[in-house]
């Protein structure tokens, strides 16, 4: 644990600087970045990121009618300060740019303090459905029987009682039910609800509420009449909160060349564009959760508590649904303007218990974080939603979201077209200055470095293929043709950056000025007009193949010797 702090994380000294450590961490291979873990960590056991951690005799025993195990890509959220302090933060999902969305955003808040975070006490609540009573007495009852029914409750849970938790209130409500809506044997259309407050210490807290409400529900029968229904935990967790946020300087909200006031301005009308719309607010906050259920996957928490419990606090605090986050541009004492953002949100998260021990990952994740506490852990997840979101909105304002997200998004197809992993960004390069993302345009890419690859084995020396390759692409259409003309042409690389050169019908099209300068040398001032004239009178050459015929040509073309 101590080397995890000192080395890892950095748990146990303030820094506001992301850990240069890890730069240049997304640029390696996969083999590359688990060396790099166990050069950080000599004690952290590797295996399971590669086999996944759960073996099938666990799985089986997790759920029902087990068939197997599914795997999903497991990342590391870098560069979060929280509290002045490191962490580094396991993500577990299958959609690409949601890692390096939230690295990128905190590494940019970390300039700036990084995260302040902080969290109410682990308190949870069970309840307990009561029929049939008088609920004015029962409430009453209820009110000046406390202490015993905490007494009696606590019965189910003296472990966590020594531990500084157990049950530390109790309180009634009445509902009152739709008329048409009640129950074939119910005398009343009111009910008593019980709720019992558990200070859950490390736990995410569900099993022992549970037990805690079963055990107590007939004690509440015999005090107050009536019969038990309903005896569950709520994922609502409204006494277990906890709250992140950021503060960064409006002028130096710069990006992507856009200054930083047009930045803030841009993000602020993205912001009221969802407070102000429910479809665009479930998309807004759709984008909070990626970050929190990612690392509350890799982490072994009941993300879907998680995911139900935020989504109905948006209602239960604004009274309709909203953006789980705010933003807010603030001016403080010395005059400057700030850009504020905030997320808070109830959290049910664990540290011991539920299914961390099955998996060796989870293990690691904790491990890895630098073994925080149920409170550090529900507010770190809280600051990746917050990063999240924060980095979607600059971005949609900005640049627009595919942008970033295509990139990840073509390098999975570059793969599943059959690209070298070592080319697979150079295969997205190629299909970006194209302008098509597709399986097709990335085997033409493929095509291109097939054929480089057979001229190359008979005329080369090494047998060692480059690890970038610069390329000229083609694509004309023709009239008479069913499809259109395609040329790849994949050249070694004379520089570390690779050249990619096309000759496009739109002659307006965006091109480098260092590639222009490569196109006029290469061209001059031809284009895709003098090429494609260039192919038309080629297709009009006609050949024979008929022997008599060619033979019959050949006597017409034959130069008479005699003097003119």
């Amino acid at each position: 644990m101590g080397m995890i702090k000192n080395q890892f994380t950095q748990n146990s000294v303030a820094t506001t600087k992301a850990n240069p450590i890890w730069t240049g961490f997304h640029k390696k291979t996969f083999k590359e970045r688990i060396d790099h873990l166990k050069k950080l960590d000599p004690g952290l056991f590797t295996e399971p990121f590669e086999t996944g951690g759960l073996n099938t005799s666990i799985a089986d025993h997790m759920v029902e009618n087990c068939i197997g195990k599914l795997s999903v890509p497991m990342g590391l959220g870098l560069n979060f300060i929280i509290n002045g302090k490191e962490r580094i933060i396991p993500m577990a999902l299958e959609e690409p740019s949601v890692i390096a969305a939230s690295s990128s955003a905190a590494k940019f808040i970390a300039k700036y303090g990084g995260f302040k975070s902080l969290s109410s006490d682990p308190i949870m609540r069970g309840q307990i459905q009561i029929i049939n009573c008088n609920v004015e007495e029962a409430t009453f009852t209820i009110d000046h029987k406390k202490k015993e029914i905490i007494e009696y409750a606590n019965e189910a849970c003296q472990n966590m009682v020594k531990r500084g938790g157990g049950v530390i209130d109790v309180k009634a409500k009445v509902l009152k039910a739709d008329p048409s809506l009640k129950a074939l044997d119910s005398n009343s259309s009111e009910m008593l609800i019980v709720d019992l407050f558990v200070n859950v210490c490390e736990s995410m807290g569900a099993n022992i509420i549970n037990t805690i409400a079963e055990h107590t529900a007939p004690f509440i029968e015999d005090l107050v009449g009536g019969r038990a229904g309903i005896k569950i935990l709520s994922n609502l967790a409204t006494e277990r909160k906890a709250m992140a946020s950021f503060e960064i300087p409006v002028d130096d909200m710069g990006w992507k060349n856009t200054p930083g006031k047009e930045v803030a301005q841009k993000i602020m009308e993205g912001f009221v564009f969802a407070k102000n719309d429910i479809y665009r607010a479930t998309t807004h906050n759709k984008g909070i959760m990626n970050g929190i259920d990612a690392a509350a996957i890799a982490c072994g928490q009941d993300w879907r508590a998680i995911e139900a419990a935020a989504h109905a606090y948006t209602i239960l605090k604004h009274g309709k649904y909203q953006p789980m986050t705010n933003y807010q541009i603030v001016a403080k004492p010395n005059g400057k303007l700030y850009f504020k953002g905030t997320l808070e949100l109830p959290i049910t998260v664990g540290t011991v218990g539920g299914v961390i021990q099955n998996n060796p990952i989870y293990k690691n994740s904790m491990r890895m974080m630098g073994y925080p506490t149920a409170q550090e852990l529900g507010e770190t997840l809280l600051c990746v939603g917050l990063a999240n979101n924060f980095a979607a909105l600059r971005a949609m304002a900005v640049e627009g979201i595919q942008k970033g997200h295509m990139n990840l998004h073509a390098k999975n197809i570059a793969i599943s077209a059959g690209v070298p992993h070592n080319l697979a960004m150079d295969a997205v390069e190629f299909m970006k200055r194209r302008g098509k993302i597709s399986k097709d345009m990335a085997k033409n890419y493929l095509t291109a470095l097939d054929l480089y690859t057979e001229l190359r084995s008979d005329d080369s020396k090494s047998d060692v293929l480059p690890q970038k390759l610069s390329t000229f692409f083609l694509d004309i259409g023709m009239q008479n043709l069913d499809s259109p003309i395609v040329i790849n042409i994949a050249l070694e690389s004379c520089s570390q950056k690779p050249i990619h050169i096309s000759i496009e019908e739109d002659a307006n099209a965006k091109i480098s000025p260092e590639d222009l300068v490569i196109k006029k040398a290469l061209f001059g001032d031809k284009g895709y007009q003098w090429l494609q004239g260039f192919f038309v009178e080629l297709d009009l050459i006609k050949f024979s193949t008929s022997k008599d015929k060619f033979d019959d040509d050949l006597d017409e073309l034959t130069i008479s010797k005699e003097p003119s």
